[in-house]
Formats: C-alpha cells, structure tokens, sequence
C-alpha cells in the first residue's frame, strides 16, 4: 500500500480510539492538516482505527460529516491487505479501519502513532504496539521546512 502514497506524504495513524474521543478527532486532523499546508509539506493521510467494532458506523458518520475525504480498508484493500486500486488511496484524507485485524498492518505503514485512550477519563492504551514497529515519536516527526 504505501507504494501507492507519495513518497514524502506521512502516515499518521489514530489507533484505538475510544468512545468519547471520536467528537474531537476531526478537529486534531484539522489542525495537524492545517499545520502542514502552513509550512507547504504534504498533507499527510489519517489511519484512523476505533478501539471497538461497533462504534466503526459512527465514526464513519462523524468524519462524513465533516466533509472529509475517506474510504473503508476494505474498500480500498482486499483481504491479503493489498491495493486492488492504486488510485483509490492517494488523495484521501483519511482512511478508516473497519477491524481490528487490519491494526498491526496500519501500524506498520505509519510514520507517527496517536494511540487513544490517554485524551479521555478512561485511561490510556498501551503504546508499545506502535512502538514495536519502530515508529517514531511526535517529538520525531519534522513537521517544519
């Protein structure tokens, strides 16, 4: 898949994200988006995976109605999580999980991991997932020219 994404374009992945995060991550992809265009460095594509396969319809619900472009994993990848149509992915603002088997695959793909859970009461989930695919910090992420 990441053959078909720009080369210089980051991936940046929200994974598990809990109920009660989903009303503010549109605002953090609008602002992480922002961020780039004012410093002229490609937008970077969204992976975005909810903690829990119910609540995947509204989240789905949430980002259309924020006008973003998006497409399911698995309208966009087949089931061996390979890219039937290559075009179908560039220009996407964000790409939603529709399960969880497909995480560790995300993972791998992203240059920055944004894991839920720490930005509600809840609790935070454990970050050594993203971590064991070697991805970076957000302190690691040159986000400036």
């Amino acid at each position: 898949m990441r053959k078909h994404i720009p080369e210089r374009r980051p991936i940046i992945i929200l994974a598990s994200i809990v109920e009660g995060e989903d009303a503010s991550a549109p605002a953090l992809i609008t602002n992480i988006q922002d961020h780039f265009a004012k410093y002229k460095l490609p937008k970077p594509l969204f992976i975005y995976v909810p903690r829990a396969p119910k609540r995947f319809a509204l989240v789905t619900e949430v980002i259309a109605e924020k006008g973003f472009s998006f497409a399911m994993r698995s309208t966009v990848l087949n089931d061996e999580l390979k890219q039937p149509h290559s075009n179908k992915i560039a220009d996407l603002d964000i790409l939603l999980g529709g399960s969880l088997c497909g995480i560790y695959f995300c993972l791998s793909l992203c240059d920055l991991a944004i894991v839920g859970g720490g930005f509600h009461p809840k609790g935070s989930h454990n970050i050594c997932e993203p971590l064991s695919f070697g991805n970076r910090s957000s302190s690691d992420l040159t986000i400036k020219p």
